[in-house]
């Protein structure tokens, strides 16, 4: 018999990454090896609201005010600060702000001499259900209904008509968050959020949920 001794593996992750946490960017050690960061003490930001995107140009000596300094934190982890960039960038806050700790976590890939990671919109912004008037007509992205500080329905598209439709009048909820995307990123952003939420809890959002059987029923009549 050829009896032989267990040897568990461990998991690790072998893509480069990127945290917002705490007023800073953190780097894994994925990307701290492969971008070789013990050579590169400091690091210029760069973004792009259209696609939620932030560049990271790794640099070995400092170029400006505008350049921030890479240190190692805990004999591990290299971290840059990014306080001043996250306060005045909502849709960067959001994340930051986010409960869940793998919500903040995002793959880098290198392009065109930059470390880019993408983000998800996070519905930084807010309104109440009685002022949704007040949206310009034009406001299209992804939105959440929250009721007593409960999702109850994610959803997409144009946020002032879809929450004055007829078919949602007795639908319950008093608070809108949403984000401003464009139409080709909605059905991404939206399924990641469903996906996101029925992970969480076990389900979809309620008026989804609802709006999910009656899609069922209609298909087997």
């Amino acid at each position: 018999m050829d009896i032989q001794k267990f040897i568990p593996t461990r998991s690790k992750k072998d893509y480069p990454e990127v945290i917002i946490r705490d007023g800073k960017f953190y780097y894994n050690s994925s990307l701290k090896e492969t971008a070789k960061l013990k050579d590169f003490p400091f690091v210029q930001y760069y973004f792009d609201h259209s696609t939620k995107e932030i560049g990271f140009k790794f640099l070995k000596t400092k170029e400006g005010d505008e350049c921030f300094k890479i240190t190692l934190q805990g004999g591990r982890s290299y971290t840059s600060r990014a306080v001043a960039l996250i306060q005045k960038f909502e849709w960067i806050k959001a994340v930051q702000d986010l409960k869940q700790n793998h919500l903040k976590k995002f793959r880098a890939e290198k392009k065109s001499g930059l470390w880019i990671i993408r983000l998800m919109p996070s519905f930084e912004r807010k309104i109440n259900r009685e002022k949704i008037g007040m949206l310009p007509n034009d406001s299209i992205g992804i939105y959440r209904y929250i009721r007593n500080d409960e999702i109850v329905y994610i959803g997409k598209g144009n946020i002032k008509e879809r929450a004055n439709d007829l078919m949602r009048r007795n639908w319950v909820f008093d608070i809108i968050e949403y984000s401003i995307v464009d139409k080709d990123s909605q059905d991404e952003f939206e399924a990641y959020w469903i996906e996101q939420f029925a992970h969480q809890n076990g389900q979809k959002p309620l008026y989804n949920l609802q709006l999910g059987n009656k899609s069922k029923a209609t298909k087997k009549r």
